[in-house]
């Protein structure tokens, strides 16, 4: 297993690592986006540079990963890629209007790709998850019980759960792609 930490949207070090992994481990046969973080705020109350980092995280770190592993994919006519949107991808929320519109642009993207690359046999999935037990509230400078309690206390959703789910979709056919699939708690009226 190879484990590198790095900013997604440094496209430099992500083709590197995406490079490393092929070295020791073969082609990318799946790729899973799951670059994500929340600046709580509105457009006049964000910082230019907020909202830079959450387009940057967002948007362009999922762009560098499909860049650097779709050409392999379309070369072999087989390859999954699996962006990890957000529930925010159709249903915004207040008070995190950059967040929202990133995850909607992923949701755009996957949509797009789809339709490109189906004649390569390159399938692209937008897996929309909510209310994953994440540390996503640690960047809004709050702690996990007041995330909770802003919420209305749902039940979260494991991490290992949503990736049981993103096995499950690679793990059919080549020729079968569940485009899109919205996961929420079943306790959440969202």
């Amino acid at each position: 297993m190879i484990y590198r930490q790095l900013d997604v949207s440094d496209a430099g070090a992500l083709e590197e690592a995406i490079a490393s992994a092929e070295r020791e481990h073969g082609p990318t046969g799946c790729l899973i986006n799951n670059a994500g973080m929340l600046h709580i705020g509105g457009l006049d109350s964000l910082s230019l540079q907020q909202i830079n980092e959450e387009v940057d995280t967002m948007i362009k770190g999922v762009m560098n990963g499909i860049h650097h592993v779709l050409p392999g994919m379309r070369e072999r006519r087989c390859g999954t890629i699996v962006n990890i949107s957000s529930i925010g991808d159709r249903k915004p929320a207040p008070g995190a209007p950059v967040y929202h519109a990133c995850k909607h642009a992923v949701r755009s993207l996957g949509e797009s790709l789809n339709m490109s690359e189906a004649e390569h046999n390159v399938r692209v999935i937008n897996l929309a998850p909510g209310l994953i037990r994440t540390a996503i509230h640690q960047k809004m400078g709050i702690i996990f019980e007041d995330y909770c309690t802003m919420l209305g206390n749902p039940t979260f959703i494991q991490p290992m759960e949503l990736a049981d789910i993103v096995v499950f979709c690679w793990q059919q056919p080549q020729h079968i792609c569940i485009r899109d699939i919205a996961v929420m708690p079943t306790d959440c009226g969202f």
